[in-house]
């Protein structure tokens, strides 16, 4: 009743986006909630709930620490709306999953420059020998754009051949699939943004793209969008077949972690707001918070530039 009374008075103000998560949240929850009294639900509780889900013996069915950490995160939204409602005296989130923290993404592997290569060549013998007994996905293209624009996958899918200005090497991100569903609104006001590509990758995605869909990465079968389950699915069925995973937690999504690390170390010193920009990052912190960290090797170029000029 809690959750009902929450989304008919909140969910008109948020975004489809945020009501998504709220959606597949409770879905995590609500076998063990639905029917638990408000006044039963403790900070104990809930951290045996959430760290069942993590541990659940089906691997694809538990899960991430990241994921568990977003379904804390929603929970305690609702319970400030219990709690401002007096239905409640406490936020039983609070004390909640106390010392469980998510690894910040910087922290986590990114894929080299050779692995990815290695990757791109993959897809390159996959297109040419298999593709037509397959997913209906040409994977070099799709995998080369989305490692040099470091777009969303759901904005990668929703991109249509009227957002690629061919002539100015520029494309406009003003929509994204999610799910199977096409033309749907951003995360956010700052991801819709118009970036620039190169122009020999936009050459190659562009004479690739189906001629009969209006998307630039389709369907090759339907000639419909993709959808993020048949990209996911798909893509790690690719990687095993081929057996280059980098690294045990590669995904699809390691190729925007990959553009943004290639962007904050460039030796060009990229500022961080055009970064930010690039990613269609709400605020410019979260840019640096993802992405910046302390380097050995950066370090050693450091001991050197305030000295320069002084000795």
């Amino acid at each position: 009743q809690l959750y009902e009374e929450f989304k008919r008075e909140t969910f008109l103000s948020k975004s489809d986006g945020t009501q998504a998560a709220y959606q597949t949240m409770y879905g995590h929850l609500e076998n063990e909630l639905a029917n638990t009294k408000l006044n039963h639900i403790t900070p104990q509780y809930l951290s045996s709930l959430l760290l069942s889900l993590k541990n659940k013996k089906d691997a694809d069915k538990a899960l991430s620490t990241s994921t568990m950490l977003l379904d804390k995160r929603l929970l305690n939204t609702i319970f400030n709306h219990a709690l401002a409602k007096e239905y409640i005296l406490k936020n039983p989130v609070h004390g909640t999953l106390k010392g469980v923290k998510e690894k910040r993404r910087v922290d986590l592997p990114v894929i080299n420059d050779e692995q990815l290569k290695q990757i791109l060549e993959d897809a390159k013998h996959h297109d040419t020998l298999f593709f037509p007994h397959s997913d209906g996905i040409h994977w070099y293209p799709l995998l080369l754009f989305a490692a040099v624009t470091g777009l969303r996958r759901g904005e990668i899918l929703g991109l249509r051949k009227a957002c690629v200005d061919l002539e100015k090497g520029i494309i406009e991100v003003k929509a994204q699939v999610r799910k199977n569903t096409p033309d749907l609104p951003l995360k956010t006001a700052k991801a819709y943004r118009k970036i620039r590509v190169n122009a020999d990758v936009l050459n190659i995605v562009m004479d690739d793209a189906d001629p009969e869909s209006d998307f630039v990465f389709a369907n090759r079968r339907t000639h419909k969008n993709l959808s993020i389950s048949t990209l996911t699915s798909s893509f790690k069925t690719f990687i095993k077949f081929y057996g280059h995973k980098p690294f045990p937690t590669f995904t699809f999504n390691n190729l925007r972690h990959y553009n943004a690390t290639k962007l904050v170390t460039a030796e060009e010193h990229i500022d961080m707001v055009t970064i930010s920009r690039r990613l269609g990052h709400a605020d410019v912190n979260t840019t640096y918070n993802r992405y910046t960290h302390y380097s050995a090797e950066t370090d050693a170029l450091a001991k050197d530039v305030a000295a320069k000029n002084l000795i």
